[in-house]
């Protein structure tokens, strides 16, 4: 396991953290999504100006 992981495990135990964490994820799984399609050029900086 590397040392992200183990630390990521290490401070998902405190309470405060964890919440933090799982508020986080629907930011995280927008950001992943935009560079996805960022990647596979469906969609440019432009169009997300314009939206």
């Amino acid at each position: 396991m590397s040392y992200l992981k183990r630390r990521l495990e290490e401070r998902l135990k405190d309470p405060k953290f964890r919440q933090e964490w799982e508020d986080s994820e629907l930011e995280y799984v927008i950001a992943r999504n935009i560079i996805h399609l960022r990647k596979k050029n469906i969609l440019h900086k432009v169009n997300l100006l314009k939206r």
